[in-house]
């Protein structure tokens, strides 16, 4: 792999560089006719969330454990998904309500609803990276250019200066 994007908190730094990122949030995510929760609110706090079932994106259930045990709260985990696609299928099918981090203006459907978990003040970013001292084939030097021009994401590094050094 030459390329990684994360939406979980980068482990083993040291052997990565980091290209670009993006700031996400961490929200709820359940079918518009849930039995859970209330759609009349903006947001929604840890202690709604305390007795329902949840499913959540592997990459973020530590942080979400962290935020309830400071809360003195025991959430109800029925699922850990890896990747966050299961655990929007899990608010899809109505067996759950799904947590997992998005970005701003991201679409996730006409069937659900999202909501910012408002106690929850973590800083989570969408992460492009490289593993250092590692050559990038002549496709991922495309991509990352492409990448550039297409996200609103905020280039970390001097891009032009990594595909200088690149073998072609």
């Amino acid at each position: 792999t030459e390329i990684g994007i994360l939406s979980a908190p980068l482990r083993n730094q040291e052997n990565f560089e980091v290209l670009f990122r993006r700031d996400e949030q961490l929200v709820v995510v359940y079918h518009k006719d849930s039995v859970w929760l209330d759609n009349s609110k903006d947001t929604v706090r840890l202690r709604d969330l305390e007795d329902i079932p949840l499913s959540i994106s592997n990459g973020t259930v530590q942080i979400f454990k962290e935020a309830c045990e400071d809360q003195s709260l025991i959430p109800n985990i029925i699922c850990i998904s890896t990747s966050r696609q299961s655990a929007l299928q899990w608010a899809k099918e109505q067996a759950a309500v799904a947590i997992f981090p998005v970005e701003p203006n991201e679409d996730i459907g006409d069937d659900c609803v999202m909501k910012r978990i408002e106690d929850v003040d973590v800083d989570l970013y969408k992460t492009v990276v490289k593993v250092k001292d590692r050559p990038l084939s002549v496709a991922a030097q495309h991509f990352l250019k492409y990448y550039a021009k297409t996200r609103n994401s905020q280039q970390v590094c001097d891009l032009d200066e990594i595909l200088r050094n690149e073998v072609v």
